[in-house]
């Protein structure tokens, strides 16, 4: 029986693979564009958006996958994708047109891709949600992404070359449901909670009163107003009325939604994305534009691949260590990455090029890195599910609009100059929008302080008796370290 480090391990590593096997094909599908374009006479637009649509489903389900996920469970959700994913990829090589095409790679695919992405990260968050190695196991297992890229693109297209693209997504449907399922099997096991995660995860510094018997079980709830008020104070999730149940999870989801935080993140995670969507897209049409050998193009693409890698695997081996909160790692690197993107309008030589292709994969590497890491630390009191969600739904949305975006600029000029600007725009958007979330809570902290100091001074005046006692709530937003933690003052009322 392995011990539960080492399943830990396993869980990881069977996120990468099923991050691997989701993501990978759907970012290769330039290898079937143009063999669909010949086989179904279509235009490169139409043909494209096949593509398009389904790798902006893979993420933009999010919120989907974790509402089903909490219906029929995680680890179902994921070989229910893995079944779907497979199922459309066969279905593909038999369609006679290319509308046919937006059913089965689109939309089959795609919401199957996105089952087993969305729910292999959120178990990976279950697992090590508290854990002081959440932002290695996370940025470990997002490396899924490069890889699969780096080894589905010459593999698809080998296979096509060989033996057709009909045969092909045969072969890549074998593919799919082998180790798909293969790899989904470690999440048969729950994920187990640590001793003393509760108070690790909530962190509140006040005289409580004895737990109940749900809470003894292990069965407790995050409040998630940023430890202001107790969950029991809203409805009672810990009652074992079901119905008061559902009420409590309606405003608990209420709340989550109408977090302007939630947001802010939402849209700096969507603005980035936009901006590294022309990097998916337009980066390599871009390269050709500057006259550069196919060689050369081939080099600055694995190139810039490594270097993506290599900023993730940085962050898994420095971001635990960090003594700051996670998100000022991806303000540096959407800073640097704005620089790169202006300084790509100057650039004209093979080697400048290389440089920029350097840097450009490294932030984007650390942004993909650390974003689900920096999401645990701010949102983590809704669950593994919602900072999935809340992350995989940006990278979504930013895909999808990010295409449409960087191509009209270039079909209005016929250059790429103010595709670029755009993504300089789109990265300095997504900055303002991460920074604002610290400031909204320094600033709320200062607004509960002085409300309590009000409090204790009105109270103390009004009684004539000993001022009440400031009790300090520490909700803590990442792992046990003091840069991490905000405190939220309230005054215990004084007995009539």
């Amino acid at each position: 029986m392995l011990s539960q480090t080492r399943w830990r391990l396993l869980i990881v590593c069977a996120v990468f693979m099923q991050v691997l096997i989701a993501v990978g094909p759907l970012y290769s599908y330039s290898v079937f564009l143009v063999p669909l374009q010949t086989e179904f006479q279509s235009s490169a637009v139409l043909t494209g958006w096949v593509g398009s649509l389904g790798s902006a489903l893979l993420c933009c389900i999010s919120p989907l996958v974790a509402v089903i996920a909490w219906k029929i469970g995680t680890a179902r959700v994921v070989f229910l994708g893995t079944i779907l994913t497979a199922a459309g990829y066969l279905a593909t090589s038999f369609i006679s047109s290319l509308a046919q095409g937006y059913l089965t790679f689109s939309l089959m695919a795609g919401i199957g891709a996105g089952f087993m992405n969305c729910g292999s990260v959120n178990l990976l968050l279950e697992w090590f949600i508290g854990q002081s190695n959440a932002c290695r196991s996370t940025a470990a297992a997002s490396t899924g992404t490069s890889v699969g890229v780096m080894v589905f693109g010459p593999l698809l297209n080998t296979l096509t070359a060989s033996y057709g693209w009909r045969n092909c997504f045969r072969i890549l449907s074998g593919i799919m449901l082998t180790l798909g399922l293969l790899t989904a099997l470690p999440f048969l096991k729950p994920p187990e909670k640590r001793k003393g995660q509760q108070a690790d995860e909530t962190d509140v510094k006040v005289e409580t009163p004895p737990r109940d018997k749900a809470e003894q079980s292990g069965e407790s709830h995050e409040d998630p107003r940023q430890g202001v008020t107790d969950l029991k104070t809203c409805g009672g999730l810990d009652s074992e009325d079901p119905d008061r149940k559902k009420r409590s999870r309606m405003k608990f989801f209420c709340e989550m939604v109408l977090n302007v935080e939630v947001w802010l993140w939402v849209s700096a995670i969507t603005m980035a994305q936009l901006g590294w969507s022309f990097v998916i897209i337009n980066y390599t049409s871009f390269l050709e534009g500057l006259e550069l050998s196919t060689e050369n193009i081939s080099l600055a693409l694995t190139v810039s691949g490594a270097a993506e890698v290599s900023g993730k695997i940085v962050i898994a081996i420095i971001g635990d260590r960090l003594p700051f909160l996670k998100l000022y790692v991806s303000v540096v690197a959407l800073i640097v990455a704005a620089m790169v993107s202006g300084f790509l309008t100057l650039c004209s030589t093979f080697w400048s090029i290389i440089v920029m292709s350097i840097v450009w994969g490294y932030c984007r590497g650390t942004i993909f890195g650390v974003a689900m890491a920096a999401a645990l630390e701010l949102f983590k009191m809704y669950g593994p599910g919602a900072v999935a969600a809340i992350c995989l739904l940006g990278f979504g949305t930013g895909v999808l609009i990010g295409s449409p975006i960087t191509g009209v600029f270039y079909d209005q000029t016929g250059s790429y100059t103010l595709s670029l600007f755009a993504v300089v725009a789109s990265f300095g958007l997504s900055t303002l929008c991460t920074v604002l979330i610290p400031i909204k809570r320094k600033f709320a902290t200062r607004c509960c302080r002085k409300a309590s100091e009000n409090t204790e001074n009105n109270s103390a005046d009004e009684a004539k008796v000993d001022p009440a006692v400031p009790i300090v709530e520490t909700r803590s937003v990442g792992i046990s370290n003091p840069a991490y933690e905000i405190e939220m003052y309230s005054v215990k009322s004084n007995a009539k």
